[in-house]
């Protein structure tokens, strides 16, 4: 927008304040780096082409399965989301597509 000179004042506002605040670099970046959960290592070793799809993954997407797991608030779901990575990573599916 700033090229096209459509940004206005209140959009450089916005920017500015982004910038002080630290939010461009937190929406773009994963810093907190997730770990890889004992009961999901060791579903995925089970498998040789389980693991090795899931080693394979990029980051972000190994950080994605991650997320799931470690986000669960009950066991039951992070059951859930244990089978559901184990799945994938069998089918060496990256997304939820």
């Amino acid at each position: 927008m700033i090229a096209l000179g459509k940004m206005t004042l209140a959009g450089f506002r916005t920017i500015e304040e982004v910038k002080k605040q630290g939010l461009c670099e937190k929406a773009y970046t994963n810093l907190v780096k997730e770990r890889l959960p004992p009961d999901l290592k060791k579903t995925l070793l089970g498998q040789k082409k389980v693991w090795s799809n899931f080693q394979h993954f990029a980051n972000s997407y190994r950080d994605m399965y991650m997320s799931w797991v470690n986000s669960a608030k009950i066991e039951e779901t992070r059951k859930k989301g244990i089978r559901e990575v184990v799945k994938r990573s069998k089918e060496n599916k990256k997304t939820r597509d």
